[in-house]
């Protein structure tokens, strides 16, 4: 997996991480009238894609079923890191979805993407609690 996000989108990932963009867009990072505004754009765009059809939903359901799986293994035993195996189970979800590839859950490179994007975010928090 991340030896296909190589190149332009590690660089622009990692600019991310390391600077401030002035003027972040999406529908994570924005709020207000612009928010709705990518919010109806995503969605239409989603569901021109398949959303909401069996494929996707066949393609959730994999991820939920190799997580509760993940979890039965534990024989009982509390669960270490409960959000990052969520966060783990979403993205390879979306990464299926969007190019037809799934990794296991347990992929060391899945995990190692999916720290990159958790520390990203909670990067941007912690800018957001300094600025106020």
């Amino acid at each position: 997996m991340v030896n296909q996000m190589q190149g332009t989108d590690v660089i622009v990932f990692q600019f991310m991480i390391l600077y401030e963009i002035p003027q972040i867009l999406g529908i994570i990072n924005s709020e207000g009238p612009h928010w709705e505004e990518v919010r109806q754009f995503t969605l239409r765009q989603l569901r021109d894609f398949g959303f909401g059809k069996n494929t996707m939903q066949e393609s959730i359901m994999t991820e939920v079923n190799e997580f509760i799986e993940l979890l039965v293994e534990t024989k009982g035993e509390p669960v270490a890191n409960m959000k990052d195996r969520l966060v783990v189970a979403v993205v390879n979800a979306l990464w299926f979805i969007a190019t037809g590839i799934r990794q296991k859950q347990n992929d060391p490179d899945l995990v190692a993407l999916t720290m990159k994007i958790n520390a990203y975010y909670a990067f941007k928090q912690n800018l957001k609690k300094k600025s106020y």
